[in-house]
């Protein structure tokens, strides 16, 4: 979430600057598009930790006796 943060906040400042719409139209444009835009980054960002979780043979964390 914090990476499609950093692409859609300036996306939002640059449209409000440009265009100065409604606060409705920012309402219905945003959510939508950080909703999309998180589910996309979704896929890749899993399988990256899964592969780094493979690489580093991480394994189910035990407590020492």
């Amino acid at each position: 979430m914090f990476a499609a943060l950093i692409v859609i906040v300036p996306a939002a400042m640059l449209t409000e600057l440009a265009f100065r719409p409604p606060v409705w139209v920012h309402i219905v444009l945003w959510p939508p598009v950080v909703f999309a835009f998180c589910l996309a980054l979704l896929r890749p960002f899993k399988a990256t930790l899964f592969a780094l979780q493979w690489r580093h043979k991480a394994g189910q964390a035990k407590l020492e006796d």
